[in-house]
């Protein structure tokens, strides 16, 4: 049997709400304060991804200061409006060995499981510069 997932998410009469989680809470909707839907799907990849290159890195003992991302895509204008492309700008502060982190995020491109539901639909592309 696979991991068990869940989550917790209440809204209102209108399109807002929120994903009540035990460390807090994410404000659900079209507010500026808020997260809408594409912007919560961006964040649960950056996360997942993130992660997974975090696991890499660690493995092969790598360090840096930080990492930056910053998402932009389009969408389909065909219904359902699924991502047609995506692309992440990757910045990476203080890598110890630049070859390396980036064959980091090519592994996790790989095995990240959001990266690789999402690419079912979209063309995914990453670019990773060094500082």
């Amino acid at each position: 049997m696979g991991q068990h997932v869940e989550a917790n998410v209440h809204f209102g009469e209108v399109f807002e709400g929120e994903m009540l989680l035990k460390e807090g809470s994410v404000k659900i909707g079209m507010k500026p304060d808020q997260a809408g839907p594409y912007k919560l799907l961006l964040g649960a990849l950056t996360g997942c991804y993130h992660s997974t290159f975090l696991d890499i890195a660690i493995k092969k003992r790598l360090t840096f200061t930080s990492v930056k991302y910053h998402l932009e895509g389009e969408k389909r204008d065909e219904v359902p409006t699924t991502l047609k492309v995506l692309h992440l700008a990757i910045e990476v502060e203080n890598a110890s060995n630049q070859a390396q982190i980036l064959r980091c995020f090519e592994l996790a491109a790989k095995y990240c499981s959001i990266y690789t539901t999402l690419s079912q639909v979209a063309q995914i592309t990453f670019a990773v510069t060094f500082i």
